[in-house]
């Protein structure tokens, strides 16, 4: 249930190249069927996809995917129509933002870079203690560096804590 498999060119465009083919948008799937919702929305959107270009945001309501209602796919178990073949795919996704208002975007699968680190800032603890917050969502060679980075970062500007937010983190290289 939670493995699967993917192409080498795939694994090697992922994990080599730090880049990956999609649309971009992540969904709350697993979950909707297993609570047998019927409202599925938008869990995550990688910042330099199509999805994102587009102005689709995390917690956008999905209501349908290439016609194909919401509630239908999360029947069926089956959001495959997430996962492009090949470049120059199209998916037409409804969606409808926290305001309530609903438009149509159309995407298009492309490859792009992979933004594995992401939202480093420094925060405030409840107890004025300062924090380190980054999310590394992606384990490939290409987080090295940011994270790198972001942890010097916090070090100049005092943080002794750090929060690694893993959330949305498949797994990956793992190295000393």
């Amino acid at each position: 249930r939670y493995s699967g498999f993917q192409s080498t060119e795939s694994y090697n465009r992922f994990f080599g190249d730090g880049r990956t083919l999609g649309y971009g948008m992540a969904v709350n799937g697993l979950e909707a069927v297993e609570q047998r919702a019927t409202r599925l929305f938008v869990r995550y959107v990688e910042p330099a996809s199509p999805a994102a270009a587009a102005g689709i945001v995390r917690g956008d309501e999905v209501i349908s995917l290439n016609n194909q209602a919401a509630s239908a796919l999360i029947a069926a178990d089956n959001f495959e129509v997430l996962t492009p073949a090949a470049a120059g795919n199209q998916l037409t996704a409804v969606v409808r933002n926290a305001q309530g208002t609903q438009r149509t975007v159309p995407l298009t699968a492309t490859e792009y870079s992979l933004t594995p680190v992401q939202n480093n800032k420094l925060v405030a603890s409840p107890g004025g203690r300062l924090m380190g917050y980054v999310v590394v969502k992606d384990m490939i060679d290409q987080a090295n560096a940011p994270l790198a980075t972001a942890m010097q970062g916090f070090i100049d500007q005092g943080a002794r804590e750090i929060v690694l937010d893993l959330r949305y983190n498949g797994g990956g290289f793992v190295r000393a």
